[in-house]
């Protein structure tokens, strides 16, 4: 995470921890620190290092045929995502139908399959 140090425009707290003076330094998020460099009461020290940076995954070789989600991925789908895969299944929804009775409806259905 980069650090920020915190500057004499800073009142008695920033972003939320008690200020120990100017100067000091703070390990901070960049979300964390976003309002408060706005304001002026933190500057940016160091810029992201290496070590910070995420790993890169290597290149997965793609699968002959697409695995079937599991109902967990259903649940991270938006509904609109989740009523276009019933359509491609067949399956015929209500329209008044929550997102958790899509997600019942094409789990179930992938059971039948299986």
């Amino acid at each position: 995470m980069p650090r920020y140090g915190i500057t004499e425009k800073a009142g008695r707290f920033v972003a939320g921890l008690q200020n120990h003076g100017v100067g000091s330094v703070l390990t901070l998020t960049e979300k964390q620190a976003e309002h408060e460099l706005r304001l002026g009461s933190l500057v940016l020290l160091d810029v992201q290092r290496p070590d910070d940076l995420p790993k890169k995954a290597p290149a997965a070789e793609p699968a002959a045929e697409p695995a079937k989600e599991p109902v967990d991925d259903l649940e991270d789908m938006t509904v609109a995502e989740l009523k276009t895969m019933a359509a491609e299944m067949g399956l015929d929804l209500e329209s008044d139908w929550r997102k958790a009775d899509i997600v019942a409806a094409i789990a179930a259905a992938r059971a039948d399959t299986e």
